[in-house]
C-alpha cells in the first residue's frame, strides 16, 4: 500500500513536470505567431525596354497579414533614381497601403536593378526587400515604338489633350500586345489591337483627362510582348498641367 502511494505521488509530479515542460515549449511557439507581420503583393517588377531621360512608374502594395499593428519605419531606395512615397506608414492587421515608384532612367544604358529596403517592426522580417529591373535605352527585339515617351510637355487646366504611339511589329512571326500595367485616374490609354502579323502596326491612344489639376502628371504603360523572343516594353508619359 506504502509503495503504491509513493508511486502515485512520483507519477503525479512527473506528469506536472511535463505539462510545464509542454506548456514552456509552446510559449515561445505562440510568440513567434504574433506580431506584424509585411507582405507585398509582389517583390520584383520587370519594366522591360525603357527609354533613357524619363521616368516609368510602378505601384506596389504592402499588407499587415499579421495579428498587431504593423508600423514602416523607413523606406530606403538604393539610388537616387529611385522615387518610393508612401501613403501611410502605420497598418491595423488586415490593412495595406500603396507605394508608388517611379524609376528616372537617367542616362542608364543596359540591364539595370535597383533595389528598396523596408523597415518595419515585423519580428521576422525586420528589413524586407522588393526590387525591380529595366532595360535602358536599347531597342526592343521585337517591337518599335514611335515615340517611344510621351511628353505633353504644358496643358492648359480643362483642355483636351490627346496622343498617339504607333507600335510595329518587327519580326517575322506574330505577336501579342498584353498590357500588365498603366497609368490610373488622370491619364487614360487604349489599345487598339492586340495582335500584330510581321510588319504590321497598331496605335496606343493616350489621353490627359480634362479635369486633371494643376501639376505633374506622371505615369507609364507596360506591356507584355508575346512573340518568338517574349519581352516586356515599358513608354514613360509626362505632362504638366498649368492653370488658366
Amino acid at each position: 500500500m506504502i509503495y503504491r502511494y509513493f508511486l502515485s505521488i512520483i507519477l503525479g509530479i512527473i506528469i506536472a513536470l511535463s505539462g510545464a515542460v509542454s506548456q514552456a515549449d509552446e510559449s515561445p511557439s505562440a510568440a513567434e505567431d504574433s506580431g506584424a507581420r509585411i507582405a507585398f503583393d509582389l517583390e520584383k517588377w520587370d519594366f522591360g525596354y525603357t527609354p533613357n531621360r524619363s521616368m516609368v512608374v510602378r505601384s506596389y502594395f504592402i499588407k499587415n497579414t499579421g495579428d498587431d499593428t504593423l508600423r514602416i519605419e523607413k523606406v530606403k531606395p538604393s539610388c537616387g533614381c529611385t522615387s518610393a512615397p508612401l501613403a501611410k506608414d502605420v497598418l491595423p492587421p488586415g490593412d495595406s497601403t500603396e507605394l508608388v515608384v517611379g524609376f528616372k532612367t537617367q542616362r542608364f544604358k543596359g540591364s539595370v536593378e535597383k533595389h528598396i529596403k523596408i523597415t518595419s517592426n515585423d519580428p521576422t522580417n525586420p528589413t524586407a526587400t522588393i526590387a525591380f529591373t529595366a532595360v535602358v535605352d536599347e531597342d526592343h527585339p521585337s517591337l518599335k515604338a514611335e515615340p517611344n515617351k510621351v511628353n505633353f510637355v504644358q496643358i492648359l487646366e480643362g483642355d483636351k489633350a490627346e496622343r498617339e504611339i504607333e507600335l510595329t511589329n518587327t519580326t517575322n512571326s506574330k505577336m501579342m500586345l498584353v498590357p500588365v500595367d498603366g497609368p490610373e485616374g488622370d491619364i487614360k490609354f487604349k489599345l487598339k489591337d492586340e495582335k500584330l502579323d510581321p510588319g504590321e502596326s497598331t496605335k496606343i491612344e493616350i489621353e490627359i483627362d480634362k479635369d486633371a489639376k494643376p501639376g505633374l502628371v506622371e505615369g507609364s504603360i507596360t506591356m507584355e510582348v508575346m512573340a518568338s523572343a517574349t519581352a516586356r516594353i515599358s513608354i514613360p508619359i509626362h505632362a504638366e498641367v498649368i492653370p488658366k
